[in-house]
């Protein structure tokens, strides 16, 4: 999945995992690159517990041909309960003109890009990626991550 596989399935774990900047794969500081630290056991840990532990998802998904095509018609279809992804999800996966419209929606709207819309309204939330804060500020934390196609 390119960059997708770093920004979207790994590093928004990472950022999520600790308190910067504990959270991170590199130190420029002392110009070394971070390969042991809490943050990074827990974002393993994170895909151990997703897959192996409560089974969440099938691993094959993320060796299909086309990754993209394959996870946004098993969230289509309802076989994939989270997508990390970002805005762009909606009009390239299972938007009205996506790769995967979401079928009781596709069926019911018949291309209305209106209907479709509300009608997904019933199927798809969204929410933020969680953050780690040490339970010091008593208020949750959320991570996000931005950039793009450096593929």
């Amino acid at each position: 999945m390119g960059e997708g596989t770093t920004m979207q399935g790994f590093y928004m774990v990472l950022l999520g995992a600790d308190k910067p900047p504990y959270n991170k794969l590199y130190d420029y500081k002392t110009g070394k690159w971070i390969g042991k630290s809490t943050a990074l056991w827990r974002a393993f840990w994170f895909y151990i517990v997703v897959y192996d532990k409560l089974k969440a998802g099938p691993v094959s998904y993320n060796f299909a041909a086309d990754v993209w095509a394959k996870h946004r018609e098993a969230f289509s279809k309802g076989n994939v309960a989270m997508d990390v992804g970002g805005s762009w999800e909606w009009g390239e996966g299972w938007g009205v003109k996506g790769i995967a419209p979401l079928k009781p929606c596709k069926d019911k709207c018949d291309g209305n890009a209106a209907c479709y819309t509300a009608c997904e309204a019933n199927y798809v939330g969204f929410a933020k990626m969680p953050g780690w804060d040490g339970g010091k500020s008593g208020e949750p934390t959320f991570v996000t991550i931005s950039g793009g196609q450096g593929e």
